[in-house]
């Protein structure tokens, strides 16, 4: 075979070779696209959520597998009866308690007043005792001495007579505008007085809502939603109530 058939039969077969490549690239490129354009029509397809809600008896029902009522912190527990208080919604107002700090101020002065009052008094009667003996043992004094000490006596005793007065008013004050709840705690100086006094605990006005009314509430002492008990006030009519905050 001469060089030149050799050559072109090289070339023939070169051309062979190399338009195959190209078919064979060509095909496999056309096979990876539709693969390809497969992969992302299914990924592009909506997933379709598995029928949970049917229809039993002609109620609505919805049901969960075991896995989805785990996953969402779902439990199936058996009822228990508790006691339904009745609620009621209504407006409150924080209440200025300058005027129950000047109540309890003068309810303590008072007070220490009446003591002082008491123990003059002791102290006077005792005197005037003591006279009095001494004037009918021989008028070891005179009786000018006597009344002084009579006088004395008298002055005490009116003085505590005038500060149990001033005391009793004072109570009744504080019963009449602050009611029951807080007036007894002036008096007697209780704990609830003392954490208003001191600005640790508010004391709110809640008036109740035209036609609605506490008064068939078992407790005498309606509670606020964190539980704290009213302090109802004669005062303060038309179902307005006083709570401690």
């Amino acid at each position: 075979m001469s060089d030149s058939r050799k050559a072109n039969w090289l070339r023939r077969v070169v051309a062979a070779l190399v338009v195959t490549g190209v078919g064979a690239a060509v095909i496999w490129g056309f096979l990876e696209g539709r693969n390809e354009r497969s992969i992302e029509a299914t990924r592009e397809a909506p997933i379709k959520a598995p029928l949970r809600v049917s229809t039993v008896g002609g109620e609505t029902t919805i049901t969960l597998d075991n896995e989805t009522q785990q996953s969402g912190g779902i439990r199936i527990v058996q009822l228990q009866s508790a006691a339904n208080q009745a609620q009621v919604q209504a407006y409150g107002t924080v209440l200025d308690l300058q005027p129950l700090t000047e109540l309890s101020n003068g309810y303590t002065t008072t007070k220490a007043q009446l003591q002082t009052a008491q123990a003059k008094l002791n102290a006077s009667r005792m005197a005037f005792e003591r006279a009095q003996r001494l004037y009918q043992d021989q008028q070891n004094i005179s009786a000018a001495q006597l009344q002084a000490a009579e006088a004395n006596f008298r002055v005490d005793e009116a003085s505590v007579a005038a500060s149990e007065t001033q005391l009793q008013n004072l109570a009744s004050s504080a019963l009449q505008q602050w009611g029951t709840v807080l007036g007894r705690a002036l008096v007697d100086r209780a704990p609830i007085l003392l954490r208003l006094l001191q600005r640790q605990d508010l004391l709110v006005q809640v008036t109740l809502p035209p036609g609605e009314s506490l008064a068939e509430q078992r407790s005498p002492n309606p509670t606020t939603p964190s539980g704290r008990a009213f302090n109802t006030s004669p005062r303060r009519q038309r179902q307005t109530l006083a709570s401690k905050a």
